[in-house]
């Protein structure tokens, strides 16, 4: 709960993040071997393997005088708890905000980089680099995060990257909504550095008041954060045309939503744990 959570969250972040940075490479391993529906063979075979080895390996965490019988009824009675939660929903809904100017630029990196700046060579390093910096972050977060408490951490990256992206969109609008690409690549890192250090922590806000009923909590939290960031994020990348302006458009009034969120909600937030 708390500070370790937020530790151990932002760990398992660097892992989801590393993802997108090792994928093409792996993808194009597999076309090197036959044609492009192997891919979806491995999907089959990996998602058997991680099965059978739940199956086997995977020992139920909780205890067994704690476990809740499987009926609808306390499904719903759990579910219903969680959603009136107030700081939980707050900052699940926190996270998905977050998110959804990471996932505009994720619906929308190839067409960035390969039509509008021309530099379709360079899209694979270009994107690897970047995603490497919210790993980067993800990893700092959870060395900081226990010394400063992951409020504090939050209030400063959602500081850092309100102003971050002020000064892009200012600094774009300059250009004609197409600055170099060079000061496109610094925006989306520093962005990235920000999202790694607020991700996890906002998660592990929204499910600290939960206690007993994390688990119910963390699908609802997971469910509420992935509808807005791919819903938000979806709507931004649709906007994009002959310039990067919805992007940076998108990432200012995402955080500047989420940081005044934060601190509404923030100070409803135990600070001893956090």
């Amino acid at each position: 709960a708390g500070n370790e959570m937020a530790r151990v969250t932002s760990l398992v972040m660097i892992i989801f993040i590393m993802v997108p940075v090792l994928a093409p490479s792996f993808g194009s391993l597999i076309l090197w071997f036959g044609p492009w529906q192997n891919i979806l063979y491995v999907f089959i075979g990996f998602g058997l393997l991680c099965m059978l080895w739940a199956m086997l390996r995977l020992p139920e965490s909780l205890d067994s005088n704690r476990r809740k019988p499987f009926r609808l009824t306390q499904l719903k009675l759990t579910f219903m708890l969680v959603i009136k939660e107030p700081v939980s929903m707050a900052f699940a809904a926190v996270s998905g905000i977050i998110f959804s100017g990471f996932m505009a630029y994720l619906n929308s990196a190839e067409q960035l980089f390969s039509q509008i700046y021309q530099a379709k060579q360079w899209f694979p390093y270009l994107f690897g680099v970047i995603a490497l910096f919210f790993g980067v972050a993800a990893f700092v977060n959870a060395k900081i995060v226990m010394k400063l408490g992951a409020l504090k951490v939050t209030h400063w990256a959602i500081s850092l990257m309100v102003l971050t992206n002020l000064v892009f969109l200012l600094f774009a609008w300059s250009q004609q909504g197409l600055p170099p690409l060079w000061t496109f690549v610094v925006m989306l890192v520093l962005i990235n550095i920000c999202i790694g250090l607020i991700y996890g922590n906002v998660m592990a806000i929204a499910m600290y008041p939960l206690g007993e009923h994390a688990g119910m909590g963390a699908s609802v939290i997971g469910m509420v954060s992935a509808i807005l960031a791919a819903g938000i994020g979806v709507g931004i990348s649709q906007q994009l045309e002959l310039t990067v302006m919805p992007i940076i458009i998108g990432f200012f009034l995402t955080s500047a939503v989420a940081a005044v969120m934060i601190l509404m909600f923030g100070r409803k937030v135990k600070m001893d744990a956090l």
